[in-house]
């Protein structure tokens, strides 16, 4: 009851304000960047010495009024304006959002997608068995690959949006009747709340190892954030068998646990997409009366997500350019690599071109350096996003990890490291470039330096 009347307070103060009953979304702002004129800012999560900066830079763009978390002095605020302080008000948002957006998930199939590795991958490749001439379902997603109706996504610079950026989503995935929503669960996206409130008919652990400690510290934190996500399923949850951590997760009441196995024995060529065949089955088996034969014809007309694990062969040259920039999803493709026929045989070697994020987990370089070493035959250590941080100094943590430094070549630039790879490689070698994968860009001090791996190798090989 209490709850119910903080959001009606809050939802009538933006009618009275706005003198409008309808699309009372089209009248908020929830930055000071953004366009604030005749609008209602919504501040939510912002630290004390920065909540004044932006309420002052909202009334110079003519913002209406303000609701926020944060108790205001309103002799720092430069301008009388109608100001509604909210306690719980970031916990609380996405309920406010849901009944000014009209309730947009109402009759909807959500899927949550979490995990250290292979969430964008797994989101990818569900979307496409899900709106194929199969199933014939229309699928929105929102992942770090993009966000829209599958396949026509827009670009998006986060993983999970904040909330008012996925109501925007669902406000239209309601409008172009999309029948099953797809949502990639980072972390940080569930530990800011920016999944609060929101109903789950299934989620799917792809993993949990260890990631993002510079934000969450600690490995069981980081955990708790993801398993955030399961309180959050009502009918049934995906778990990776093949995952030690979710091995040992007590199971929910009330929930469906439903295990997996992402080894694929049948992949034996380089050439071969690597996805999860065991999940995509299991979920359509349990969710669409279709036989397993049929899914496996459907599953073989998948295609293969640009950046993770993408083969390109030409000139005598073989290549795999890949995102993995974990320690867990690292040592995975390099241990599939050489668990191929090819290098069976002994008939190839294997080059590895990668490098650690700066201003990041700096715990998992010097594992990244120990797992390149085991299994490569010659490492170009380079520029992967250092970012504010001094290239060299990630380098050199990456080589603690590295026993024989006589495989290692070190050059920052990374076009020109891959270059030399290339150059170094025979018909008897394949050639890895990892960390990247589809990215456009390099983040160097305070610049995007325009990189592709792709289209670089792609250049390089015409």
């Amino acid at each position: 009851m209490k709850l119910k009347s903080e959001l009606n307070q809050i939802k009538n103060f933006i009618i009275k304000i706005t003198r409008k009953k309808n699309n009372l979304y089209n009248h908020l702002a929830f930055t000071s960047k953004s366009s604030c004129k005749n609008k209602i800012l919504i501040l939510t999560n912002v630290k004390n010495n920065c909540i004044y900066n932006y309420i002052n830079e909202a009334i110079k763009k003519n913002i209406r009024a303000i609701v926020t978390d944060n108790k205001i002095d309103i002799r720092k605020v430069n301008k009388d304006i109608p100001i509604l302080y909210s306690k719980n008000l970031s916990t609380n948002l996405n309920m406010l959002l849901d009944d000014i957006y009209s309730f947009p998930l109402q009759n909807k199939i959500l899927i949550g997608v979490t995990g250290t590795d292979g969430k964008t991958s797994t989101v990818n490749y569900l979307a496409q068995c899900l709106s194929s001439k199969l199933i014939k379902k229309r699928v929105g997603i929102i992942s770090s690959l993009g966000n829209g109706i599958y396949p026509s996504l827009k670009s998006t610079s986060y993983t999970t949006p904040p909330s008012h950026i996925l109501y925007d989503n669902f406000k239209d995935f309601d409008k172009k009747k999309v029948d099953i929503i797809i949502i990639e669960c980072s972390s940080h996206g569930l530990d800011q709340g920016r999944l609060n409130g929101i109903n789950f008919n299934t989620s799917i652990f792809t993993n949990i190892t260890s990631d993002h400690l510079d934000y969450h510290v600690t490995k069981s934190e980081y955990i708790k954030a993801k398993l955030k996500l399961m309180r959050q399923t009502s009918e049934s949850i995906y778990i990776n068998d093949d995952c030690m951590t979710l091995k040992k997760i007590k199971k929910r009441r009330n929930v469906k646990f439903i295990k997996y196995h992402f080894t694929e024995k049948n992949q034996t060529r380089l050439k071969d997409k690597i996805y999860p065949k065991d999940l995509i089955l299991k979920y359509l088996c349990n969710n669409y009366d279709l036989s397993q034969e049929t899914l496996l014809a459907t599953l073989e007309k998948l295609k293969p997500i640009k950046g993770r694990y993408t083969y390109v062969s030409k000139l005598n040259k073989k290549i795999i350019i890949d995102s993995a920039h974990t320690p867990a999803s690292f040592k995975n493709i390099l241990k599939y690599i050489r668990s191929v026929e090819e290098f069976k045989k002994k008939s190839l070697k294997l080059i590895t071109v990668f490098g650690c994020g700066g201003d990041r987990d700096k715990t998992k370089r010097k594992k990244m350096g120990t797992i390149a070493s085991k299994y490569s035959d010659h490492i170009y250590l380079t520029n992967d996003n250092p970012r504010q941080e001094d290239p060299m100094n990630i380098i050199s943590q990456i080589t603690q990890g590295i026993i024989d430094k006589s495989i290692v070549t070190v050059t920052l630039d990374r076009k020109l490291a891959i270059k030399k790879a290339l150059s170094k490689a025979t018909k008897s070698h394949l050639v890895l470039i990892s960390g990247k994968g589809d990215e456009k860009y390099i983040e160097e001090m305070s610049k995007k330096v325009p990189h592709n791996d792709i289209k670089y190798v792609k250049m390089l090989l015409r």
